[in-house]
């Protein structure tokens, strides 16, 4: 059976997460040498670039975006986060300003989006009256 390099990103996290860097270091020469003797080396880059998601995955963080028309404050962020269930804890932020909103807060979570941006309340105005 053969894994992809998200498994094996996985797999390697979920060991290496509550070992030291001493035992670390040791797992992760033993994991080459596997992938060199199973002739699957040629997926360590792969897999490395699979590891960050695979530990917030495993960590149960989720990426969440937040756009605005302008730059937001602390509490504003909190209440973004507040309004998916979510708190800082739990996610890791990317925050972008984006003027066309014109005003307001729009927040991307895995599985939902929180709209309260002035374009998006027009937009539903306008697709209302078009009814």
């Amino acid at each position: 059976m053969r894994y992809s390099a998200k498994e094996y990103a996985r797999a390697l996290y979920e060991v290496l997460r509550e070992q030291d860097s001493k035992t670390a270091e040791k797992t992760i020469k033993n994991f080459v040498t596997n992938l060199r003797e199973h002739r699957l080396v040629a997926l360590l880059p792969e897999i490395l670039k699979e590891l960050p998601a695979a530990s917030k995955k495993v960590d149960g963080i989720e990426d969440v975006l937040i756009e605005s028309a302008y730059e937001i404050d602390p509490a504003t962020q909190a209440a973004a986060l507040r309004a998916l269930n979510k708190t800082a804890a739990q996610v890791e932020v990317t925050k972008t300003c984006k003027p066309n909103l014109i005003g307001g807060i729009r927040v991307r979570g895995r599985d939902t989006v929180f709209d309260a941006t002035l374009k998006g309340r027009l937009q539903k105005l306008r697709e209302a009256l078009a009814k």
